[in-house]
């Protein structure tokens, strides 16, 4: 009996290896690189495209006190879909001296826009590059004293570049004040609009006058956040038409009013599940009121973009927590809530902190002043989360 051998044409063998290539995690890709030339050539190139399915993670800053009780240090984590706790090293190799220097702005294909120490950076956390985007230093010297600010980043198709937006504050707002200051600019050429009107205001909290950072979430090619109207309590969702370099408003889901006008609901949590636009609905106890301890809030899709019908709720969430588009299983989904990760079950109504790596703290005294037995300590997240994907992108070529 003869056996024939068929040989594999080269550009098959290509196509068969890029399939298999981009199923694999970046970690592995990168080992992979040292297999062979061709190798490193196919996973260094662009056209590389990985599958999107399970890349999905979330990234925290979390306090380290670990280095001083008094410390206000940031450690780095990422979370996948199989809940694995990632310690990420920090970016620019200085890690800031309190939490205040460091702020996600946006991600978009993996890559993470971030400001530390006056000064803007693009990060790849999977490859642990890292670059400081210079044209950028005039406004970054002023981003530490911005009282509020909106932010996003997006890929340009069709000049082929990576862009930002950035909308800023730097007072509270006031009946005659002008508004917000809107900055978009490309990350490679030397282009920077900032004839922008943003007629809307971007949140804040009322007790202690601080900012609320709002990343802005990317859905058909927009980025999206949720503000409020500049006159009124009514809570809109905008997203910036890159064509025309205007914020256009979406629809917002059918509610009911006060009877001072307020809204009966408040909005929160905007992110993507499935791919499409997503956002929380908690009760209001009054026009101005939520209970954040009690408050179920119901978690709403827009599965027809841009359709006002189409908002339809998923699920129902006990207390004010944001689901993160890590989708667990069909029941069990990763949310946050103000400086933890939990483990949401939908079908028992029960929620489990997710413990992100603890470290020892061995500054503790006992009454004599002699070192404490050292006990393990929970992180505090005080910085994201921030949803992004793994990709092999480059911050060198932007």
């Amino acid at each position: 009996m003869s056996s024939t051998s068929t040989e594999v044409p080269a550009e098959l063998a290509e196509d068969v290896t890029a399939e298999i290539l981009s199923r694999l995690s970046v970690k592995d890709l990168l080992r992979c690189k040292c297999v062979s030339k061709s190798w490193r050539a196919l996973i260094s190139s662009p056209n590389l495209a990985l599958t999107t399915s399970g890349r999905e993670r979330a990234i925290v800053g979390c306090d380290n006190q670990s280095i001083s009780v008094d410390s206000k240090a940031m450690a780095f984590y990422s979370i996948d879909a199989e809940l694995s706790v990632e310690k990420l090293p920090y970016p620019t190799g200085e890690v800031p001296s309190h939490y205040a220097d460091f702020m996600f702005l946006a991600s978009c294909n993996g890559l993470i826009l971030f400001y530390a120490s006056k000064g803007i950076y693009l990060w790849n956390p999977l490859t642990s590059c890292c670059r400081l985007l210079t044209q950028f230093s005039v406004l970054a010297s002023k981003l530490e004293s911005f009282y509020s600010i909106a932010s996003g980043l997006w890929f340009d198709k069709i000049s082929d570049v990576y862009k930002v937006v950035l909308v800023t504050r730097t007072g509270r707002p006031r009946p005659r004040s002008s508004g917000p200051s809107v900055c978009v600019a490309s990350l490679m050429k030397n282009e920077t609009k900032t004839n922008i009107k943003f007629p809307y205001k971007l949140p804040y909290l009322e007790d202690d006058e601080s900012f609320i950072p709002s990343s802005g979430v990317l859905v058909m090619g927009h980025l999206h956040w949720i503000v409020k109207q500049q006159s009124g309590k009514a809570q809109l969702i905008v997203y910036f038409d890159e064509e025309t370099n205007q914020f256009r408003k979406l629809p917002m889901p059918q509610e009911d009013e006060y009877e001072d006008g307020g809204s009966r609901y408040y909005y929160f949590g905007l992110t993507v599940l499935h791919g499409c636009l997503c956002m929380s609905k908690a009760v209001k106890m009054s026009s101005e009121f939520v209970d954040i301890d009690f408050a179920d809030n119901d978690v709403l899709i827009m599965r027809d973009y841009g359709m006002k019908h189409s908002w339809t709720k998923m699920f129902t969430i006990q207390g004010l927590m944001v689901p993160l588009h890590t989708r667990i299983s069909s029941n069990l989904v990763l949310v946050s809530r103000l400086s933890h990760f939990y483990v949401y079950d939908l079908e028992k109504k029960y929620s489990q902190k997710l413990t992100v790596q603890p470290y020892y703290n061995n500054n503790l005294r006992n009454k004599d002043g002699g070192k404490a037995n050292s006990e393990p300590v929970t992180p505090n997240i005080i910085v994201g989360p921030l949803s992004f994907v793994e990709s092999l992108a480059s911050v060198d070529s932007m």
